[in-house]
């Protein structure tokens, strides 16, 4: 009766350690840099053409005119608010949800958080991000999505 217990609980410890020694996680990457670069670049596209159809609409909707075409400030900033920059989050939220290469140096990861960084502060100063003089961090955003072979996702 004693052996029965015995090698019920050594069974459940080897059973317990193969469990353990499963979970501890692969060295391994989930995804390579090229695999990040393909997806990434698939993604841009489809959120920066659902952008540009989403702010033509809203143009057309809001002055008769064409996306790029001069508009009052004031409506351009309300066409901003409501169209690209919550296009631009979803961006932000569908490239992290990709994963993070572990051969690239931590750079996908900090391309997507740039991103993230720089729709938080356009969102606090959209007045002035407008002004087609001023470099803003979707400048930076573009240059790191060059530096990482990601040309679709240049935003500007």
């Amino acid at each position: 009766m004693l052996r029965g217990k015995v090698a019920i609980i050594v069974g459940a410890l080897l059973i317990a350690a193969a469990v353990i020694a499963g979970c501890g996680g692969d060295s391994e990457p989930s995804i390579t840099k090229a695999e990040f670069a393909k997806k990434a670049n698939a993604v841009c596209l489809d959120r920066v053409e659902k952008r540009n159809i989403a702010l033509e609409s809203a143009y057309k909707k809001e002055t008769g005119k064409y996306y790029g075409e001069s508009i009052d400030p004031k409506i351009e900033e309300k066409i901003f608010r409501a169209v690209y920059l919550p296009e631009m989050e979803l961006l932000a939220k569908e490239l992290s949800a990709i994963g993070y290469p572990g051969d690239d140096d931590g750079k996908a990861q900090e391309f997507v958080e740039t991103l993230e960084a720089a729709n938080e502060t356009i969102a606090e100063n959209s007045d002035r991000i407008l002004l087609p003089t001023t470099k803003t961090p979707v400048h930076q955003v573009d240059e790191l999505a060059q530096a990482n072979n990601l040309a679709s996702c240049i935003i500007i």
